[in-house]
C-alpha cells in the first residue's frame, strides 16, 4: 500500500530524517529515507517526542546480534496520527489524535499467545530491534497496539514519551507484585526505570527503599512531597549481611515484602534474595547478560515468589497512563531539549551512567 492509497493523507513528505544504526559499536547516522506507508491496520505517526532507553544502547552495542542492522532506533514515543491504513480507523483513531507508541508491533491477533495478550504474540516484533523505530520524523504503528492519549493542558508531550516503555514496564512489575498499602518495597537500580518505579510504588501507598551504587541517582529518588523514596541505601561495598542489616535498620527490624530489580546487573539479583521476608515477592525487570543464580530450596523454604515483568500490553499501558496523569507522576526528563542529531551524544551520556538529570528525549518540533 502506498501513501496515495491511505485515508486522510495531508501534507506528508516523501522522505524524512531518521537515526539509523548500521553496525554494532558504530554511531548512528542521520539518513534521508522514505516515509513509510502505513499497512492496512497501521497508523502513520508524525513523531513528536522519542525518549532514549537503555535497550537502545544495547542494540547499538551489538547485544541483540548483527542481524538487527540496519535499523531505525527508538521504542518509546508520542506521535500525532498523520494518516491511517484502511483498517486502522476501526480502532477508534483519526488524523490529529495523540498516540502513545510502545515497543510492540505487528501482533497477529490469532495465535495462542495473543489470547493471553497481544504482547505475547508468537510473531510480535519490537520497534528499534526488528521493526523500524521512532527516532525518525515519521513511523508506522500497529493500530491495535497504539495507546490513545489526551494530554493535560500545559503538559509537553516530551514528558509523556518515557511512560511508554520505562513507565509501563515498571507498572507491569507493580501490578504483578500486587502491592498493598503499608507494605515495604525496595527498588534495586535507581536509573530511569527505578525512579519511576519509586514514584508509582509510593503513590500506591507502599514504603519505598531505593538501592543503588550511585549517590546521585539515589538522591534523584527522594522527594519532599512524599512521592519519592522514604529511604535510600548506597549498596557499594556492602556485604550481603551488611545490606540486610541496613534494610532492617530503616524498616523497623523487618525485611522486605517486595523487591523489584530494574537493573540488569547480576550482583543486584544476587543481593536481592536475602532481603525479602517470607512470602515476599521478587520481580525481575532488568535483564542480566547471564543466568541468575537462584536457590530453589531458598524460594521453597520461604515461600518467595520470583516473577518476571516486561513492557506491558495495551490494557495495562492505558491503566498506567491514567494513573500517571491522575496522580501527576510525570517522568523526570532532562532539561535540555535534544534534537535528533544529538542522539549519539545522548547514547554516550547513558553509557557513562549520567542519567540523574532525567530521561533524555528527542523533540521533533
Amino acid at each position: 500500500m502506498s501513501l496515495d492509497d491511505v485515508d486522510n493523507v495531508s501534507a506528508i513528505p516523501k522522505t524524512m530524517k531518521a537515526a539509523v544504526y548500521h553496525q554494532a559499536g558504530h554511531p548512528a547516522t542521520f539518513d534521508t529515507v522514505p516515509v513509510p506507508s502505513p499497512g492496512e491496520r497501521e497508523l502513520l505517526l508524525k513523531m513528536r517526542a522519542t525518549s532514549l532507553c537503555h535497550s537502545d544502547v544495547g542494540v547499538i552495542s551489538g547485544e541483540y546480534g548483527p542481524g538487527v542492522f540496519p535499523i531505525i532506533g527508538g521504542h518509546e514515543a508520542v506521535g500525532i496520527v498523520a494518516a491511517l491504513g484502511h483498517g486502522a480507523s476501526s480502532y477508534g483513531f483519526k488524523v490529529g489524535d495523540v498516540v502513545g507508541a510502545t515497543a510492540w508491533h505487528g501482533a497477529c491477533l490469532e495465535c495462542s499467545g495473543c489470547s493471553y495478550g497481544k504482547q505475547y504474540c508468537d510473531t510480535l516484533k519490537a520497534k528499534g530491534i526488528n521493526a523500524p523505530g521512532y527516532f525518525a520524523e515519521y513511523c508506522a504503528l500497529d493500530a491495535s497496539l497504539a495507546i490513545p492519549v489526551t494530554p493535560p493542558d500545559g503538559v509537553p508531550l516530551e514528558r509523556l514519551a518515557p511512560v511508554f516503555c520505562a513507565g509501563i514496564t515498571v507498572w507491569d512489575a507493580l501490578e504483578r507484585a500486587k502491592i498493598r498499602p503499608a507494605e515495604t518495597i525496595a527498588i534495586i537500580g535507581a536509573g530511569g526505570l527505578g525512579q519511576l518505579a519509586v514514584k508509582y510504588a509510593a503513590a500506591l501507598g507502599a514504603t519505598v527503599i531505593a538501592l543503588d551504587v550511585r549517590d546521585e541517582q539515589l538522591e534523584a529518588c527522594k522527594a519532599p512531597d512524599g512521592t519519592g523514596a522514604s529511604h535510600i541505601i548506597n549498596t557499594s561495598g556492602l556485604t550481603s549481611p551488611e545490606l540486610c542489616k541496613r534494610v532492617r535498620e530503616v524498616n523497623g527490624g523487618k525485611l522486605l515484602n517486595c523487591l523489584i530489580v530494574t537493573t540488569g546487573a547480576l550482583p543486584a539479583y544476587a543481593a536481592s534474595f536475602p532481603l525479602v521476608a517470607p512470602e515476599g515477592r521478587i520481580i525481575a525487570v532488568g535483564v542480566p547478560p547471564g543466568p541468575i543464580p537462584v536457590s530453589a530450596a531458598y524460594l521453597s523454604r520461604n515461600n518467595i515468589s520470583f516473577i518476571g515483568a516486561k513492557i506491558a500490553g495495551t490494557e495495562s499501558a492505558i491503566r498506567c497512563l491514567d494513573f500517571t496523569l491522575s496522580r501527576n507522576l510525570l517522568p523526570k526528563i532532562h532539561p535540555r531539549q535534544f534534537k535528533l542529531e544529538d542522539l549519539n551524544e545522548m547514547i554516550d551520556l547513558m553509557k557513562a551512567g549520567k542519567v540523574e538529570n532525567g530521561r533524555m528525549v528527542v523533540s521533533f518540533k
